[in-house]
């Protein structure tokens, strides 16, 4: 039982302990300082389905907590053809979207930190009879690197009609030594979602 409550107390701390910040750079079209986008068409351009679909879900869910109305790319266009510019239109106007984000990675990495060795002794101490006996260990801790997820995305959003960019971002995003892709890309969707809104890109 005793290892057990261990082992389950060591994966809450994993799971809990994963965590990732960002930061934005952002420019605004002047030519659309008026236009709030309504519905909004995501797309995240990888060549794995998977990855796809996790980062456009990703944006779906923050989209869908503001209020804003989102579609995923990949399920409203399933990559499974060649579409004409017509084609894409029209699915476009048929489907209501004014606005259409592309969210493109621009590079990962891992930054390599060591964690230096150091050791705790505990001990206890009982008495038999008239004797003392004391018992001790020690724990050795750090002496390894442990690798931290660093990745940068660029993220546009066209306006459906004029085809024309009307917010331009560039994203940094840096996780501790348990974040994975999940991790960043849910904190990549959270800060792009609410500086769209804090700059009146999106209907609130």
């Amino acid at each position: 039982m005793k290892h057990f409550k261990q082992f389950l107390l060591a994966v809450i701390i994993f799971y809990l302990s994963r965590c990732a910040s960002t930061t934005l750079n952002t420019i605004k079209n002047p030519e659309f300082s008026q236009v709030k986008f309504r519905k909004i068409l995501v797309v995240a351009p990888f060549s794995d389905i998977g990855l796809r679909r996790q980062t456009e879900n990703a944006f779906i869910a923050q989209f869908n907590l503001s209020g804003v109305n989102a579609i995923s790319g990949i399920e409203l266009i399933p990559p499974v053809k060649d579409y004409d510019e017509q084609e894409l239109l029209k699915i476009l106007e048929q489907n209501n979207i004014d606005g259409v984000l592309v969210v493109a990675l621009q590079d990962y990495w891992t930054s390599q930190v060591y964690i230096p060795k150091r050791s705790s002794s505990q001990g206890s101490a009982s008495l038999y009879g008239s004797s003392l006996y004391y018992q001790s260990y020690t724990q050795e801790y750090g002496g390894y690197y442990i690798s931290k997820p660093r990745v940068k995305f660029e993220i546009r959003l066209f306006d459906r009609k004029s085809g024309e960019v009307a917010w331009l971002a560039t994203s940094f995003t840096k996780g501790d030594a348990f974040a994975d892709y999940n991790t960043l890309v849910n904190s990549l969707a959270k800060e792009v979602v609410k500086k769209l809104r804090e700059e009146n890109v999106i209907e609130k």
